[in-house]
């Protein structure tokens, strides 16, 4: 994986802020390494060998249907060493509910993106929401922590380009911008915050098939 130092010797990047450094650096990241692969190397999880072929496994060149509560259990598993004793996950899914059409392995990086970030916002000690619910012709994923919140001042910036409240060389994966890219652009759906001291939640809807949707009461 490239870092910022090697980056640094490269003329074309010597102008670059930090900021934008990283970012390139996360990137490259994501280009290179499988999804997955960076948890697995973060922290201790006996498990992740068995959880990457379910984790993984989905083709990235074409969408494919796709159980959301499935990628969002096995995001749930391969972060269960962050999972520390003080944070209570709790599931909210709705019974039956629709698959959708998606590029999975793609939906997976928004899931561990936007988990892990919500297990960092509670330091170790909170509760944990995974709501899954049908919205009319969407299905709706809600993550939902119950940390420090957002500041009021950035929230309308956290899904742009370079945007981080991360130091740098803190961490990599995914950037919320990516996350908005993965939603909006390839999966013609929405991502939004709701953020307030005690308690964030991101947003994800999803279009479902022209079928299932029509089904819609």
């Amino acid at each position: 994986m490239l870092c910022v130092d090697e980056l640094l010797a490269l003329e074309p990047f010597q102008q670059l802020p930090p900021s934008q450094l990283q970012w390139v650096c996360d990137r490259a990241h994501e280009l290179t390494v499988p999804a997955g692969t960076t948890l697995l190397a973060e922290g201790s999880n006996p498990n992740g060998f068995f959880m990457m072929k379910s984790y993984s496994h989905l083709d990235r060149g074409a969408q494919q249907v796709v159980d959301v509560r499935d990628g969002l259990e096995d995001t749930l598993k391969l972060l269960a060493y962050k999972l520390k004793s003080g944070i209570t996950v709790h599931r909210q899914y709705e019974p039956e509910l629709p698959q959708v059409c998606a590029y999975g392995s793609e939906l997976n990086q928004v899931w561990t993106n936007l988990i892990d970030n919500a297990i960092a916002a509670m330091d170790g000690k909170g509760t944990l929401t995974v709501a899954i619910a049908r919205d009319h012709d969407h299905l709706r994923v809600e993550i939902i922590d119950s940390g420090s919140g957002i500041p009021a001042s950035i929230q309308s910036r956290i899904f742009e380009p370079f945007f981080t409240t991360k130091a740098m060389g803190e961490g990599s994966g995914l950037d919320l911008d990516a996350v908005s890219r993965i939603i909006r652009n390839r999966h013609q759906g929405t991502v939004s915050v709701d953020s307030q001291p005690g308690r964030t939640c991101f947003t994800v809807c999803l279009p479902l098939p022209a079928a299932t949707a029509a089904t819609s009461t």
